[in-house]
C-alpha cells in the first residue's frame, strides 16, 4: 500500500493549465461594432452640460463621415438658447476601437451595475459605471443605455459628495 502511495506521489503530472490572468479593466458597455452600427452618417445626438459657477452649455454632434473602422463626428458647442455659437463647428474623426475604450475602466477603481434610469430619453435599461475620479474626492457616474450603443446617456461628477458637472444626452435621431 505505502509503495503504491508513492509511486502516486511521485508519478509525472499532467501540466495544468495556466490560471486566467485576472481582469484589469470592466467589460465596455458596447463592443466597438455595436457603436458602428448604430452610428451612421447623419445620427444626431445632442447633449445639455451643467458645470458648477458655470453657464449652462448645449453640445450637438452630427455624424459627418462614417466607414466599417471610423466616425467623423461634427461637435458644435452653444449657450443654452440653443441658438447663440459659442465654439463653432470642429469634427474629429476616430476609430470605433478608440470610441468603444472611452468607456474601459479599471477594476480597482470602477464597479459596474444595472438598473433602471427616468431620463428625458425615457425609462431606460442602464449600465451604471461608479468610477473613483483621477483626483482625491471625485467620483465619476456614467449611465449607458442598453439600447443606445454609444456615450453615455448621463454623465456625472461629485466632488466631496456634491455634484459639480452633469452631461445629460436629450436627443438623439437616427436617419
Amino acid at each position: 500500500m505505502t509503495a503504491l502511495l508513492l509511486a502516486l506521489a511521485c508519478a509525472p503530472r499532467a501540466p495544468s493549465a495556466p490560471a486566467a490572468a485576472p481582469a484589469t479593466h470592466l467589460p465596455t458597455p458596447f463592443a466597438a461594432e455595436e457603436i458602428r452600427d448604430a452610428f451612421r452618417p447623419g445620427t444626431h445626438v445632442v447633449f445639455v452640460l451643467e458645470n458648477a459657477g458655470k453657464d449652462t452649455t448645449v453640445s450637438d454632434w452630427v455624424v459627418t463621415g462614417w466607414t466599417g473602422t471610423h466616425a467623423t463626428i461634427a461637435f458644435t458647442t452653444y449657450a443654452e438658447d440653443r441658438t447663440t455659437v459659442l465654439e463653432p463647428t470642429a469634427e474629429r474623426t476616430s476609430a470605433w476601437a478608440e470610441l468603444r475604450d472611452h468607456a474601459r475602466f479599471e477594476v480597482d477603481r470602477a464597479e459596474r451595475s444595472q438598473g433602471q434610469l427616468l431620463h428625458p430619453l425615457g425609462t431606460l435599461e442602464v449600465w451604471l459605471y461608479v468610477v473613483q475620479g483621477e483626483q482625491q474626492g471625485l467620483l465619476e457616474r456614467y449611465w449607458f443605455a442598453k439600447e443606445l450603443p454609444g456615450p453615455p446617456v448621463r454623465f456625472t461628477v461629485e466632488a466631496g459628495g456634491t455634484e459639480v458637472f452633469r452631461m445629460e444626452q436629450v436627443l438623439r435621431e437616427v436617419p
